[in-house]
Order: C-alpha cells, then structure tokens, then sequence
C-alpha cells in the first residue's frame, strides 16, 4: 500500500505559507513527510522546513536452512532504509523580479536500517514451512551540515517559468544548458562531514 498527500496554506496576501506533505510507502517505518514555513512579507524573505524522508532498496536471493536435520530451500527479501532528516533554515533578498540572493543552512542525519525476511519452502517451492524476520548490521549514522550561498537570476522562458529558487537548468526556451532562455545562478557552496 502507498499513497501520499500534500497542502499549501496561506494568508490571503500570500506573506505566509505553509507547505506540508506526507507519503507512505508499505510499513509504519516507510511513512515520510516535510513541512515548510516562509514569510514573505518583508523585503527579506525568510522560512525554515523540516522533513524526514525514507528510502527503501532490497533484493532477493536464494538461499537453504535445516528444519529437524533436514535442508530446504530458503527464500530471502532484503530491505535496506536509508532516513534523511533534515532541518533547514533560508531568506532571499529580491534585488528586482528576476534577480535576488540566497541563503541557506541545513543539518542532516542519513541513518540506516537494514533486515532480512526469510521464507523456508519444501522442496517444491509450492509450500511455506517457516518464516523468519532478521534484523542485520547496518553502518552509523552520518551527520552533516551545508550552507549555501547563491546569486539568482531568473529569465523567463517560453513557459513563463520566473521564480525557480536557484534550481539550474529549468526553462521552456531553445536556450542552452547555461540559463539561456532558462535559470542562470552561480552558487558557492560549503559542506562539512565528520
């Protein structure tokens, strides 16, 4: 089972927002969800966000078990979870409609998670004679913080596309890979890992 769902709420002069989304994926350790808060009503823009977001990748291998003395097959469903948390805060100083500067900071944990679940199957494989559910080593987890500095300039392309939060590459036009007819931005970017 999967699904999700998401909400945008504001005032009626858009200062506020408040963005939120929630999607579940399978078990209670698949559901993820985010929200994020911006002001708008200043010449400095300001909001902060948080979100957890699982991943889930596995595989399947074939393996045996002994049940009374006895070898059957086995079959194995690998799930490994990747978690990212992540806390942020942002402000953009707009210099006109199309150009503005951009600050962020973020904190972010990835955890992991991993567990095996067994099927032991006669011989024939038609039959489920046991199942099992392991819990396997998974690494530490692994914290970092990134801030962001950016200079955006927006061009609106043949898609009317203006306000693109310093993401390059998007636009409608025949323009080039360099923001012609699309996003121009020029970032400076700092990341610590320990």
């Amino acid at each position: 089972m999967a699904g999700g769902v998401s909400a945008f709420f504001g005032d009626q002069l858009s200062d506020q927002m408040i963005a939120t989304a929630i999607q579940a994926n399978g078990t209670v350790r698949d559901i993820g969800g985010a929200v994020y808060y911006t002001n708008l009503r200043n010449r400095w823009n300001y909001g902060a966000g948080l979100e957890h977001v699982p991943y889930l990748t596995g595989g399947i291998f074939y393996g045996v078990d002994t049940i009374n003395g006895n070898l059957f097959p086995t079959i194995n469903q690998v799930l490994e979870r990747i978690y990212i948390d992540q806390a942020s805060v942002f402000s953009q100083y707009p210099f006109d409609q199309t150009r503005r500067v951009e600050f962020n900071v973020s904190a972010t944990r990835l955890g992991f998670q991993a567990e095996v679940d067994k099927l032991i199957v006669d011989q024939s494989f038609s039959q489920v004679l046991g199942e099992q559910r392991q819990s396997l080593p998974a690494p530490p987890a692994i914290y970092y913080a990134q801030p962001e500095i950016a200079f955006v300039g927006d061009k609106p392309g043949d898609t009317g596309l203006t306000m693109t939060m310093g993401v390059a590459g998007l636009g409608g036009g025949e323009g080039d890979a360099h923001g012609e007819d699309g996003v121009s931005a020029a970032f400076v970017e700092l990341g610590y890992a320990d």
